[in-house]
Parts: structure tokens; sequence; C-alpha cells
């Protein structure tokens, strides 16, 4: 599941389009406000890691990919991600970006 921004159409299209050839099973949606259903339904999140992202995976009981804004002065997403980390359930990737204008960028373990 990606979830996308209400910037209108065009991340939608660009996140659409990047998973085009995804081997993996996966629906793209347009900006979706009910997260609680989306996470429930979900067998695994990756995401950002700011404190309601962090909250929000854990009352859904879902596993976590967290990739922390690296840019944050404070690098204060690493430490809520760490308490997810804790308990075994997520892990931290990096987010580096992929050196294009995509606004899309991969992750690195």
């Amino acid at each position: 599941m990606a979830n996308c921004a209400p910037d209108g159409n065009r991340k939608f299209q660009q996140v659409k389009a990047a998973y085009v050839n995804a081997a993996i099973t996966h629906k793209v949606l347009d900006y979706w406000d009910d997260m609680a259903g989306l996470l429930n339904a979900s067998d695994l999140a990756i995401g950002r890691a700011g404190a309601v992202s962090v909250a929000e995976y854990a009352a859904a009981g879902v596993p976590s990919i967290c990739m922390p804004y690296p840019y944050h002065r404070d690098t204060h997403q690493y430490l809520n991600a760490g308490k997810l980390v804790e308990v075994g359930a997520a892990v931290i990737v990096d987010d580096v970006g992929d050196d294009t204008d995509s606004g899309i960028g991969y992750g690195r373990a």
C-alpha cells in the first residue's frame, strides 16, 4: 500500500508509475485519511517515523520499516522509530535519494 500526499494528481501518478514493474502485491492509493483502517488491512507499513506515524503503527500492531526524515536538525524520528525497534516491531532504514528529481526516495539497510 502506498498512500500519497494530498497534492493533486502529480505525486499519485509518479508513485503509481514507480510500482508498475514491482514484483510484490501492492495497491497505490491517492490520499486516504482512514489510516487505522488502512494499517489494519496491511501486512507491513513502510513510512516516516514521526510520533503520530509510530503510534499508528503500534496501535495497528503492524510491523514496520521506518524511514526517519534525515534532514531534521535533531533527528528525533530515529528516536521515535527506536522504540518500535526495541520491541521487535520495526527496522530502521536510512532514506537516501535516488539522484533524480522524482521526489521518490529509495532506502538502504
